[in-house]
């Protein structure tokens, strides 16, 4: 057996952010089909702290519920604008990371600096623009319920463009930009602080030790900004997932709907779910990431070469 090649930890300023572009596509595509089942429970749940009334659906009854509805298959519903969003989204993140980055001379070294703060919340700001319609898209695809358009994804984006406009395809944007923001903030920190407490240095490990402490990183930050933005991501996802005129004037009013139906426990609604498929989704990201890396590098070095 060949002892996989190491080499050092790649380092966000030295890597061009095209770079980190078309490796972010790749960790975004493999994580969307990881994650995709998790996704659509979390949906399910949120969803249901507004429809039932004094009522928080368990994990088990919403499973139950969506297996009984429409079978196995039902837990990849929407998968096709969850994959376009994972490596969308991924894409934007990495690249643009990488970019500001460069950009504001971040360190990796210190996470807690003000520069490398300023990264991450700009990176919140694009990803939020970006992604805003394709979440949309999925969300409405996901929830699929009365009054909410049903079909593909692309019945469900013409049906918004045709009854809201452009407009339509940004609801929810109020939130999710402070929701991007703000977790980016945690995600990114987290991230580092961990690879610090691991140690980067690749001398002496195996790759299989490497990928685990990788994965393991990306977990504690994909858990960090799961915990941290979840009563906005359950305002974003019930302001999206209806159709035709919204029912609140603003996230606030949406808030305070679901807390004086549910209480906490219907802001919380889907929390459990969501930080395992930020903590798997993280994991499979980071670790793709480094392979594409890998991949890339290798790559050029040897068209170096010819």
């Amino acid at each position: 057996m060949v002892e996989a090649r190491t080499r050092p930890s790649w380092s966000w300023t030295a890597l061009s952010s095209s770079k980190m572009f078309v490796a972010g596509v790749f960790a975004g595509t493999i994580e969307a089909l990881a994650t995709t089942p998790v996704e659509v429970l979390k949906v399910h749940m949120q969803n249901a702290a507004l429809l039932e009334a004094k009522t928080s659906l368990g994990v088990g009854a919403a499973l139950r519920g969506i297996l009984r509805d429409g079978g196995p298959m039902a837990l990849y519903r929407g998968a096709g604008p969850r994959v376009l969003s994972g490596a969308i989204g991924a894409s934007v993140l990495f690249g643009v990371n990488g970019k500001l980055r460069t950009i504001f001379a971040a360190d990796s070294s210190e996470p807690l600096g003000i520069a490398f703060l300023c990264a991450a919340l700009g990176t919140g700001v694009a990803e939020a623009v970006v992604y805003c319609p394709i979440d949309l898209v999925r969300t409405r695809v996901q929830a699929n319920r009365a009054g909410v358009a049903s079909g593909g994804s692309i019945p469900v984006t013409m049906q918004i463009l045709r009854e809201e406009g452009i407009r339509g395809l940004y609801r929810g944007f109020s939130t999710l930009l402070p929701k991007e923001s703000i977790g980016n903030l945690a995600y990114f920190t987290t991230y580092e602080l961990s690879r610090q407490i691991f140690g980067r240095e690749t001398q002496g490990k195996s790759m299989l030790q490497q990928q685990l402490e990788i994965g393991a990183s990306g977990a504690l930050a994909g858990a960090s900004y799961a915990f941290l933005i979840h009563p906005l991501d359950t305002v974003k996802t019930i302001l999206q997932a209806e159709a035709g005129p919204p029912r609140f004037r603003t996230p606030v009013d949406c808030a305070l709907h679901i807390y004086a139906g549910s209480g906490v426990a219907g802001i919380y609604a889907g929390l459990g779910p969501s930080i395992v498929r930020a903590a798997l989704a993280n994991a499979c990201t980071f670790v793709a990431l480094e392979y594409a890396v890998s991949q890339i590098d290798g790559f050029l070095a040897d068209s170096a070469r010819w």
